[in-house]
């Protein structure tokens, strides 16, 4: 019986991580990196640990060094051990780093414990998905806007793999807005992207829940923007504003019949509508739309607050709390 047997992957050394003089090789994948056994168990005491294990003589090497293979995915262990050697691969905030090399520092620098990396990744993170409310838009910055639905899928693993539990807001919240217009299911859970990304099947559930109940407070939320106040409001100056409410809700509802509701597009509809007729001064009078814009804006308020409920998780005061704790009290190390 012929059995074919898939080729060995090309061993290839990383160029910016071989040193002439290093005293170890690791491998992961199929790349080499020939470092420095010290620095490495200078920095991180699981690293100490297991180079500390006697060598048996039958010990694989690579012109002369011990070959140590790790069980972690090149692309991760090429921009952590950077981080490592050559410390400006990694820049502490404000700087921009990628995306790539956010996720590797982020996973490896938690299971290896090296604490000042850890830290670094986490101010990273904090700072790219700081959610503003009440447009609940996080800020912009080179990682958060080289993120693609691959490295989200991933952050939600390593978030819960390292129990940072106040990046899963943002992570639930852009993966509800993709299953609506991009993502289908069986791509999250067979991979998303060239690296295949795929979502732990016990999220599943959590996200598409989760994404059920903020679709509902959404379109709750629009559509009682103009319906749910009095039908004459104290100070009204206008004649027709009710019937101008009637108006305002049919054009809301026309703003979103051609896409499929999703995270915040009614409600956020809903207070467009407000604010531009609050500028042009066209259709409510004054007093009907500054007390229609309140309510609305405390109803996203309302919603906001309830968003880590929708997905399982602690509230914002807690998930606060846990990220102060995380990241420490200098964002810039």
């Amino acid at each position: 019986m012929n059995i074919t047997q898939k080729p060995a992957l090309l061993v290839v050394r990383c160029e910016d991580l071989w040193f002439s003089d290093g005293s170890m090789v690791l491998q992961a994948d199929n790349t080499q990196y020939k470092v420095f056994h010290s620095i490495l168990s200078l920095r991180s005491p699981i690293f100490r640990d297991m180079l500390s294990i006697p060598q048996g003589a039958d010990l694989e090497r690579v012109e002369g060094c011990p070959l140590v293979r790790l069980p972690d995915a090149e692309r991760d262990v090429t921009p952590f051990l950077k981080a490592i050697y050559t410390p400006l691969s990694f820049p502490s905030y404000p700087n921009d780093v990628d995306v790539q090399t956010l996720l590797g520092c982020f996973a490896l620098s938690h299971k290896y414990e090296v604490e000042d990396l850890r830290r670094r990744a986490l101010a990273h993170i904090a700072q790219g998905i700081d959610l503003q409310p009440p447009e609940f838009t996080p800020k912009g910055c080179k990682w958060s806007e080289e993120a693609d639905w691959m490295h989200i899928v991933r952050f939600a693993r390593v978030a819960r793999t390292t129990g940072d539990l106040w990046v899963l807001p943002w992570v639930f919240l852009c993966l509800s807005r993709g299953l609506d217009r991009e993502l289908r299911v069986d791509e999250l859970l067979q991979g998303v992207g060239e690296q295949g990304e795929v979502l732990p099947l016990s999220e599943l559930p959590t996200l598409l829940g989760g994404r059920d109940l903020l679709k509902n407070a959404d379109l709750e939320a629009a559509m009682a923007a103009f319906s749910t106040a009095p039908g004459r409001i104290d100070g009204c100056t206008g004649y027709v504003c009710l019937e101008m409410r009637l108006t305002l809700l049919k054009k809301l509802s026309e703003s979103v019949r051609e896409e499929e509701l999703s995270s915040w597009v009614t409600v956020r509809a809903a207070l467009t509508i407000l604010r531009e007729d609050q500028a042009l001064g066209d259709e409510l009078c004054a007093r009907c739309c500054k007390v229609l814009l309140d309510a609305q804006e405390a109803r996203l308020t309302k919603m906001w607050q309830d968003v880590p409920g929708f997905f399982g998780l602690p509230d914002w005061p807690e998930l606060d709390a846990m990220r102060e704790q995380a990241v420490g009290p200098n964002i810039y190390c």
